[in-house]
């Protein structure tokens, strides 16, 4: 199970990422998770938003560089050691973890991991055999 992660590459100097982000507002899209690096050029936005194809389009539109991605999202709980189980159930499997970041969702007293991996279909398969809860699109959108 995935879902999807808009990233957006920038041009690491000021005012990049409020152009991108205004265009995401202009189109109606809510920010649900992000997580922000760079290197020597560029800045990379990781986004999980409420309707990732139309805010793909919106900046596309804008000629912002721009591509969905899918990922894994995971509920876990909110307490020390639980994204270390995660982890290990993932790396035990063979699965090399690219990046990851999280956000705390206080509807359910519980946190989400976002992780890409370069094999979602095992990591989602032990991750779920493990009893990791595995959240679909709807759930990590409307969070």
């Amino acid at each position: 199970m995935s879902v999807k992660q808009l990233t957006i590459w920038m041009v690491n100097e000021p005012g990049s990422m409020v152009r991108a982000i205004n265009v995401l507002h202009r189109a109606g899209i809510n920010m649900r998770a992000l997580s922000l690096s760079e290197n020597s050029t560029r800045g990379i936005l990781n986004l999980i938003v409420d309707k990732p194809s139309e805010a793909l389009a919106a900046l596309q539109d804008a000629d912002e560089d721009a591509k969905l991605t899918e990922v894994i999202a995971a509920e876990i709980g909110d307490a020390p050691g639980a994204l270390a189980d995660v982890a290990a159930i993932v790396a035990q499997a063979g699965v090399n973890v690219e990046y990851m970041y999280a956000f705390t969702t206080p509807k359910t007293n519980s946190a989400c991991i976002i992780m890409l991996v370069d094999d979602t279909e095992k990591a989602s398969a032990v991750l779920g055999k493990a009893g990791v809860k595995l959240m679909d699109e709807r759930e990590v959108y409307q969070l």
